[in-house]
């Protein structure tokens, strides 16, 4: 079967078809292309990020020499600590161990984690506070209310005039007694 012996309505159905393919196949390749070039520029950016971190190590180390090791692994971590490329990303050093010597981000998650959980110990210990003071409050209150009623039951006409100061200083007298001869036992004192 050949192309021209297909009615009219196949052929046109025939030559859509095989423009679609071929849009889609140059469409699939350019993106090919592009990412590929994408991934490379991302490769060389990268490469002169590193490199930068590399020359600010290399200083230090020549540094290392009048400063002393030490101070100047110290000076190049911290540099490092503070550089930032791409908004967010940043430099981390391992030792030979491969243990993490600088990790900025890291290091400040930690500190936001706990300064997290030392204002939630905060919040904690201010709410406890205000239960408790709440809690004083109602008692305060029920024992002003409970003298209240202590002084209104008490019948008035038998009492004499500085009476209730009587009392005290027998309170008082007894408490001094007491200091001075704790072996003593009061049998007043022990029943109020």
């Amino acid at each position: 079967m050949r192309f021209g012996d297909l009615k009219i309505g196949r052929r046109m159905g025939l030559v859509v078809a095989v423009s679609v393919i071929g849009t889609l196949l140059v469409g699939a390749v350019d993106a090919w292309r592009t990412r590929a070039m994408l991934l490379e520029d991302r490769q060389v950016k990268t490469q002169h990020v590193v490199e930068i971190a590399h020359g600010i190590i290399a200083s230090y180390h020549k540094q290392a020499a009048v400063t002393g090791e030490q101070e100047a692994q110290q000076a190049a971590l911290a540099e490092l600590a503070a550089l930032r490329y791409g908004g967010e990303e940043y430099f981390w050093v391992n030792d030979m161990v491969p243990q993490s010597v600088a990790a900025a981000t890291e290091e400040l998650s930690t500190s936001i984690r706990e300064i997290s959980q030392q204002v939630a110990n905060s919040a904690s210990i201010a709410n406890h506070a205000v239960l408790e003071a709440k809690r004083t409050d109602t008692t305060v209150t029920a024992l002003s209310e409970a003298s209240q009623r202590i002084g209104a039951d008490e019948p008035r006409g038998r009492q004499l005039p500085g009476a209730g100061t009587c009392r005290l200083m027998s309170v008082a007298s007894t408490a001094v007694t007491a200091r001075r001869d704790p072996t003593a036992s009061n049998p007043s004192l022990m029943t109020r």
